[in-house]
């Protein structure tokens, strides 16, 4: 729940951001405080207050003050280090895991069921699933492909924004695009979901909270991942968003049973014939 503040922090109007920094600054004690007080800690209304709980996707303030709650009781707390040519191998294998850590925990703590469940359902039912992915999304989108592949579910990947607006133009109603970015902000990308809605696809976004995609999505699987400022360090996205989707794909071979099963065990035969014995 921090991190989604803090991820969104940029799209909340500015009455929102007071209600924001009070619970950044103080989330303890907001588990605390009835609503009216809450609003008189942040100077703002009560209505302020809710409207802040619902751009976080809470249905109240005691919504909100429970999701906060388990956020607080499952955190975990770590020192963040400033990397630097100084930092020993000890110190860089604790903050690099650590870091990734963090952002599976956000994951598990954060998902929201329903939009997984409908997700599940989406990619069920499509005839045609296509995704879309830029950069280190376009790793994680191969990722995804090569696990979707072993169920049978014929997918396309398309990394190129060239190739992402000639799918989009084709697509029908039959079809899902499951497009992958953390800012939510590529134009490029933009303009290829908005063709995609116009050829009439379903968009499944993965994403953060309040982007311009995110609002474009029919079904949203909100990654709220802050990234770490070091330049240094690998983009927590990137682990999320395989996160998410090893959950779906596990989720989804679970559910498909035994016909799968059968399959992924004839997968596993004839890669393992690609292998030297020993």
């Amino acid at each position: 729940m921090l991190n989604k503040i803090k991820s969104i922090y940029s799209e909340l109007s500015r009455s929102e951001r007071l209600v924001a920094d009070v619970v950044l600054d103080q989330p303890e004690k907001i588990l605390q405080l009835a609503i009216a007080d809450a609003a008189e800690l942040a100077a703002v209304s009560q209505p302020t207050v809710i409207r802040f709980c619902r751009t976080l996707g809470r249905s109240g303030y005691a919504d909100f003050k429970l999701a906060l709650a388990q956020n607080l009781a499952t955190q975990a707390h770590y020192t963040q280090t400033t990397l630097n040519g100084n930092n020993s191998i000890e110190e860089v294998v604790h903050e690099v895991v650590d870091q990734a850590i963090n952002s599976l925990l956000s994951v598990r703590n954060g998902v929201d069921l329903q939009q997984l469940e409908a997700a599940l359902n989406i990619i069920c039912r499509t005839q045609r699933l296509e995704l879309f992915g830029l950069g280190a999304s376009a790793v994680v989108a191969e990722d995804a492909q090569q696990k979707l592949m072993r169920l049978s579910i014929p997918v396309g990947v398309h990394k190129d924004e060239h190739n992402q607006t000639i799918i989009a133009s084709v697509l029908d109603s039959d079809s899902v695009v499951v497009v992958i970015s953390h800012t939510g902000r590529t134009k490029s990308l933009l303009q290829s979901i908005r063709q995609a809605r116009a050829s009439g696809a379903t968009i499944l976004a993965v994403t953060r909270s309040g982007s311009p995609l995110a609002n474009m999505a029919d079904v949203l699987l909100a990654t709220d991942i802050k990234e770490e400022a070091n330049v240094y360090m690998p983009m927590r996205s990137r682990l999320a968003h395989q996160a998410i989707f090893d959950v779906l794909i596990i989720t989804l071979s679970l559910r498909l049973g035994m016909d799968t099963n059968q399959r992924l065990n004839r997968v596993k035969d004839n890669l393992n014939r690609l292998r030297e014995d020993l």
